[in-house]
């Protein structure tokens, strides 16, 4: 096995201590895809608890946005709103290794699938369904900005259900932590239909 430094790349994940997700993890489906990865349903072998996982290669191409990513998921999610964080995995491969960051399961799919389902039976969300959403989308957004983070991709895709209910925020892939809280950026990112515009 050809032996990749990416801790080179790195000072804030250690990748030579990063264990091997095959004792715990095991993939089931694919659910869906993040911005840097694809995303999978996966059970623990051991407690036969699920989870997502969101599985990523070209690791040296993405360093710093999976370093992103896992400060976000490592510092942050002790909030309702946003997933429960297991753990960070590396799945050697002699052609192209994994990064595996393992969530929590939100069963019932993202806010988009939920509108696109309705639609298809003729129905709507009502506005009490659309409140609730908002109101612990807002509740993440606040947590995340009081920490001086930056979403910088709210749509559908990322909000997610779970099986209670509960709202839950997810995909930091092009995330930012800002210096202080006004901080800016001077890069666009994110998914083009779902920006605002203002114009003047």
């Amino acid at each position: 096995m050809v032996y990749k430094p990416y801790s080179q790349y790195s000072q804030i994940i250690k990748f030579d201590e990063l264990q091997s997700p095959d004792n715990q993890w095991e993939l089931l489906e694919s659910i869906g895809e993040g911005t840097y990865g694809e995303v999978f349903k996966a059970r623990n072998v051991q407690t036969g608890q699920y989870a997502a996982v969101k599985v990523m290669e070209s690791i040296n191409e993405v360093i710093e946005e999976i370093e992103e990513e896992y400060m976000i998921l490592r510092d942050l999610t002790n909030h309702p709103n946003l997933p429960k964080f297991f753990g960070i995995f590396m799945k050697k491969h002699n052609e192209e290794d994994q990064l595996w960051l393992v969530l929590e399961l939100c069963s019932n799919g993202s806010v988009t699938d939920l509108v696109k389902s309705l639609i298809k039976i003729g129905l709507k969300l009502d506005e009490t369904m659309i409140a609730h959403i908002i109101r612990q989308s807002l509740l993440a957004l606040e947590h995340l900005h009081k920490n001086h983070v930056m979403h910088r991709d709210v749509k559908g895709h990322n909000i997610l259900i779970t099986e209670q209910g509960t709202i839950k925020l997810v995909d930091f892939g092009v995330s930012a932590h800002l210096k202080n809280s006004v901080g800016r950026r001077n890069t666009s990112v994110g998914t083009p239909f779902w920006m605002a515009y203002v114009l003047f």
